[in-house]
């Protein structure tokens, strides 16, 4: 039996304890690939495996997740399977663990000198210019120990939908672990497995029904080498490459050349698993090579450029130029951009020959205060030309002319101690239209200096089928190691588009939640009623999870 603890929704994370410690460390996701998000910060600012980030994904109360690796200057996060993948330009934060302070010894009576046997060592001649104290060096591989981390979950989801004469219920059951090996044959590598079994049940109206059960494995290498001071890294296996994770799961090997100026150089081959839950792999293979400057000193710098091809069953497919940077030229500015550009060639059916931009994205944010900054964004996105499976369905037409322009603008300000506002507005424009939206937020942390976040929303949307305006409003009381959330959401909206106007419709939402924590174990329960127009649906979860 599947043991039950809810994380099916994101407000599920969000109520999880979090580490006491001091000024919390600001970081922001700068690549998304599958669902492992990547941050700006490593273990230069020390970040390390294990420890946990909560991050704050626009219109959500926040989530908690788990470092699974970290570089220098990078660090990875593998978000469950149920859990909404953030989007790149998340701000987040995290509390590292404060160091011990030093023990303090009582100074004992001085006892009486001991008698003391003549000393046996016969020292060697010494040079004037010699140092006196021999210098000191880390532990070799072979003389530490292999350390084993990670955490292992179970998940439960029930949904039971009566809106609109239907009457359908869903079952998610799902249990994985995470873990991560360091040492584990005495060479310093590192073993990292990432994996789950889920079983998926539907039953609609008239009792028919079906279900599907799927044995995942998102994650099984091993890496050695890339910690401060190696003069390479290489891995092996299924994973994610942590320098060019734009091209997504690999089943191959990585090696980079890493160079005292911070310069990396390398390249990978492999086949690339399908993005389906089965992990089908053997239709796309290719290879990939990058050029990673990471300069080395206080100054935030992280700046790639890698180009990788593919194959479809053996024919060309793919080949596309990836660029990414991050810098922080003072601590208040932070400046991020990325981009994949697809060169097509004759081989190609849809697209016009030639260079074509593909993907975009570009970010500034800058700190005026610890209590006031303002951030910007804009993205591009277009389907390529690409014989990747699940491209397959596309519309050609929506391949030669699709796209989507985003430009987002972010402020916030603390008007008083625990009280922030938060403004946001977007545009977007397509190939068929554009349009726009904003929200208005109010935090209150410690509210009537109790234990209690309050926060309050207003938002408007104007998508490609349907439009609509509301609030929500929400609770996050906290009593030790427990935490509460509560919250409601209303939702006038209408179709548009595509989709027939027959008229406005209201959404109501209740949600509530409680997560708690018992040493290493950690648990969270949700319920949540959506209500209104057309709808009637009741989704409960449960989720539990043991972190070692």
């Amino acid at each position: 039996m599947i043991l039950p603890l809810l994380l099916s929704l994101p407000t599920a994370a969000a109520i999880i304890c979090a580490y006491p410690g001091g000024e919390p460390l600001k970081v922001t996701i700068t690549s998304v690939s599958g669902r492992s998000v990547f941050l700006d910060r490593g273990r230069g600012a020390g970040i390390t495996p294990g420890l946990r980030v909560h991050l704050y994904p626009p219109g959500s109360p926040g989530i908690e997740v788990i470092i699974a690796d970290a570089t220098t200057n990078s660090s990875r996060i593998d978000i469950p399977e149920g859990m909404e993948l953030p989007p790149v330009g998340t701000p987040g934060d995290l509390d590292l663990p404060e160091p011990k302070p030093p023990e303090q010894i009582a100074e004992p009576a001085k006892p009486a000198t001991p008698a003391h046997p003549p000393w046996t060592r016969k020292e060697e001649p010494r040079a004037a210019d010699q140092p006196l104290l021999a210098p000191a060096y880390a532990r070799p591989a072979k003389d530490r120990p292999m350390t084993i981390h990670g955490q292992i979950y179970s998940q439960l989801q029930l949904m039971l939908d009566r809106g609109g004469g239907r009457e359908s219920t869903y079952e998610l059951d799902r249990i994985g672990t995470r873990l991560n090996i360091t040492n584990p044959f005495g060479q310093g590598g590192r073993i990292q497995f990432a994996g789950d079994f889920d079983r998926r049940a539907v039953t609609v109206q008239d009792g028919q029904g079906r279900s599907e059960s799927n044995l995942t494995l998102d994650r099984l290498s091993y890496a050695i080498g890339g910690e401060q001071y190696s003069s390479y890294r290489a891995e092996g296996g299924r994973f994610i490459s942590i320098y060019l994770p734009e091209i997504g799961l690999m089943d191959g090997v990585e090696g980079a050349l890493l160079l005292e100026s911070g310069l990396k150089i390398g390249a990978g081959i492999g086949a690339y698993p399908d993005s389906t839950p089965e992990r089908r792999t053997g239709d796309e293979f290719g290879f990939h090579i990058f050029a990673d400057f990471q300069p080395l000193g206080p100054e935030h710098l992280d700046a790639v450029i890698g180009y990788q091809k593919t194959w479809h069953k053996g024919g060309l497919d793919r080949d596309v130029l990836i660029g990414r940077i991050s810098c922080m030229p003072t601590k208040e500015l932070w400046l991020y951009g990325s981009a994949k550009v697809d060169v097509y060639t004759s081989d190609d059916t849809i697209k016009e020959t030639g260079p074509q931009l593909t993907e975009a994205w570009a970010q500034a944010r800058y700190t005026f205060s610890p209590r006031t900054g303002v951030s910007a964004a804009a993205s591009h996105y277009t389907w390529p030309d690409t014989k990747l499976n699940e491209y397959r369905y596309i519309p050609p037409e929506l391949i030669r002319t699709g796209r989507v322009d985003r430009f987002d603008l972010t402020g916030w300000q603390e008007i008083v101690k625990d009280v922030r506002l938060t403004g946001r507005g977007n545009y977007w424009t397509d190939q068929r239209g554009n349009g726009y939206g904003g929200e208005g937020d109010v935090d209150w942390d410690k509210a009537f200096d109790l234990p209690v976040a309050v926060h309050g929303a207003v938002f408007y949307d104007q998508a490609s089928y349907n439009e609509g305006m509301g609030f929500r409003a929400e609770v996050r009381p906290s009593s030790g190691d427990i935490q509460w959330f509560a919250g409601y959401e209303f939702y006038q909206y209408r179709f548009t588009g595509l989709i027939s106007d027959d008229g406005s419709r209201i959404r109501h939402t209740l949600r509530a939640g409680v997560g708690w924590q018992m040493g290493s174990w950690y648990y969270n329960l949700t319920a949540d009623h959506y209500f209104g127009d057309s709808e009637d649906a009741f989704s409960l979860g449960a989720f539990i999870e043991y972190r070692f």
